[in-house]
């Protein structure tokens, strides 16, 4: 099996600027991530996915500007774990496949 098959590529950033950062944003978005926090975005993809973001990101970010990139293996991405007090709809966690743990709920 390619080793490239079944991945997520997970971007998480830290840019101080607010415009550099809708850039990112936005350039994550037109390239099919979807965002899973302020500045988390996930896609099903592989490395050659991971480098040719790593590239766009370079040119848009300056200075203490970083930018991570990760690779997940599908099967470790469907068993991420989401904590939060923050109402989330049912529909997000079925398409997300994380298991969600909500303070005060018993998630037994």
């Amino acid at each position: 099996m390619n080793k490239d098959m079944g991945l997520w590529v997970v971007v998480a950033y830290d840019i101080r600027d607010n415009k550099t950062r809708s850039k990112v944003s936005r350039m994550l978005r037109s390239q099919g991530f979807t965002r899973l926090s302020r500045s988390v975005y996930a896609a099903r993809g592989n490395t050659a996915l991971g480098e040719r973001i790593a590239e766009k990101i370079r040119r848009l970010i300056s200075g203490e500007d970083i930018a991570h990139i990760f690779y997940i293996r599908e099967e470790n991405y469907y068993r991420t774990l989401v904590v939060s007090e923050a109402g989330v709809s049912r529909e997000y966690e079925r398409r997300s496949g994380a298991i969600f743990f909500h303070p005060g709920e018993d998630n037994g």
